[in-house]
């Protein structure tokens, strides 16, 4: 009687890991723009606190322990954002700097500046924000109207 070897050829091996190596680069792929995604979700959340932060500092008067009230606005470059007070200076030491991401950034810089009292936007300030993620391309465009109110997030 024959003796018969069991077990898997080199091919059969080969086909299989090759179906596992496709099946781990989808499924890394798909992970990763939804880790982008949630990145940029999370800021843009972050980002209208903050908006709204600065806009309440504004109405009502909050003088952070300077004894006068002033506007409080937010400070856009490329990387990053500033919370500031009164007019932006780079060096002041009461600035808020939050940095973004590795892989988000803003197109424009500019500023959202609120009117002390009012709580209102400033004429030069900018009334669109686009936020971007430079891997994946996805972005979100947030509109603020002249009361200071972000009345749209695309």
């Amino acid at each position: 009687m024959p003796t018969r070897n069991q077990g898997f050829t080199i091919i059969e091996l080969l086909v299989v890991m090759g179906v596992f190596a496709i099946l781990a680069s989808l499924s890394t792929l798909n992970l990763s723009k939804a880790q982008h995604g949630s990145s940029l979700n999370a800021t843009v959340t972050t980002l209208i606190s903050d908006l709204k932060r600065q806009q309440h500092k504004a109405m009502i008067g909050d003088t952070e322990g300077r004894g006068v009230a002033s506007d409080y606005g937010i400070h856009f470059e490329n990387k990053s954002y500033t919370l500031f007070h009164d007019l932006y200076n780079s060096t002041d030491t009461s600035n808020f700097v939050v940095n973004l991401d590795g892989t988000l950034s803003f197109p424009d810089s500019g500023y959202v500046i609120f009117a002390k009292g009012s709580g209102e936007i400033l004429p030069a300030s900018l009334s669109t924000l686009i936020i971007s993620d430079t891997v994946t391309s996805q972005s979100k465009t947030l509109t603020i109207n002249q009361y200071g109110v972000v009345t749209a997030v695309n």
